[in-house]
């Protein structure tokens, strides 16, 4: 198995890396936007929509070298809006999702954390 680090420093890879760093505020801005459809809209569970939303925040974790602690900064913010959503809303459905959100996104920091001490 390949590590991901040679991965970065593959030829292709730092091609296609330096043609999507303009896009870096589009990729963010249409995960987000992803996600708060995927919250408010999208009432039956749809995995298809969260998998390519998480494949699509590695990919911008991988294109722009965010660590472990942005994606951990992001469950926080997940972690608020739950808190927030708890008291105020009794729609348990985006709720639900929220928490959902919280989830992966925290899972997807631990992993960051333990790929990151390996490299160090």
């Amino acid at each position: 198995m390949k590590n991901y680090t040679s991965l970065l420093k593959n030829k292709t890879f730092y091609l296609l890396r330096s043609k999507l760093k303009k896009f870096r505020i589009v990729l963010l801005v249409g995960f987000f936007i992803g996600v708060l459809i995927d919250i408010i809209y999208l009432t039956p569970y749809f995995d298809l929509s969260i998998f390519s939303l998480i494949v699509l925040w590695i990919i911008i974790c991988l294109l722009y070298k965010y660590n472990s602690v942005t994606t951990l900064k992001l469950a926080l913010i997940f972690l608020v809006i739950l808190f927030i959503l708890f008291i105020t809303s009794r729609n348990l459905v985006q709720t639900e999702r929220v928490s959902t959100w919280f989830y992966l996104v925290f899972m997807l920091g631990i992993i960051q954390q333990f790929i990151d001490l390996r490299k160090k």
